[in-house]
């Protein structure tokens, strides 16, 4: 069993692959709540769901990418049994782990992307990176997202990219935090800042928003 916040059909929001088509299982529990964390009701105790249970909503939607979101999903004990149960689905083609990196975990890797997400600054102070780091060195299939409100944030996000260089990473993805007022105007911010800063310039940076917020949609 896994502990549920929710479920739902949505497009992905953010990172390299948004705009896509997907159904999500966020699930609850997450021993980092961060400030300005835009899921708090994920902090709650969820619906302990049978894995079996999600396999067949998700195998009835027809959707061939799921996301496992949270929360922080690799705190769940059961997250193996869950992503394995659904690569087994022959209409799902790919399995999206979002996570912070706090805890790494052994998991299955057939379909599955793993996206990071270490916590800068503005929302988390001295966020450890060794399991991020972990998740670069040993699964096949990985991206790596940093949120950005401030300068500091930033050379977070840019010491972070530079040390992940060395790893298949081949893109990065910096995604303006959402502090709950005028989102358009911070990620304006963000823009502005990046565009001055060189040694961003010469690394393999996007700056994605996330569109779900500018769409209404969750």
């Amino acid at each position: 069993m896994v502990e549920v916040c929710e479920v739902f059909k949505s497009l992905q929001g953010e990172g390299l692959t948004v705009g896509l088509p997907a159904f999500f299982i966020r699930l609850s529990g997450c021993s980092l709540k961060c400030r300005y964390c835009d899921t708090p009701q994920a902090f709650l105790p969820g619906k302990l769901t049978e894995i079996g249970e999600l396999v067949e909503e998700v195998r009835k939607s027809g959707f061939s990418t799921v996301v496992i979101t949270g929360g922080e999903p690799v705190e769940q004990e059961n997250l193996p049994e869950l992503i394995a149960s659904l690569s087994k689905i022959g209409s799902v083609k790919r399995i999206i782990l979002e996570t912070s990196g706090i805890l790494w975990r052994e998991l299955p890797q057939e379909k599955l992307t793993v996206v990071l997400s270490p916590k800068p600054p503005t929302m988390k102070d001295e966020f450890p990176l060794e399991g991020v780091f972990c998740f670069l060195e040993t699964f096949k299939d990985v991206q790596l997202k940093v949120g950005v409100l401030t300068e500091e944030d930033l050379n977070f996000a840019i010491s972070v990219f530079k040390k992940a260089r060395k790893y298949r990473v081949k893109e990065f993805v910096i995604q303006p935090i959402d502090i709950g007022k005028d989102y358009e105007k911070t990620s304006k911010s963000v823009v502005e800042m990046v565009l001055k800063r060189q040694e961003v310039l010469e690394l393999n940076v996007r700056v994605i928003p996330q569109i779900h917020k500018f769409l209404g949609m969750k």
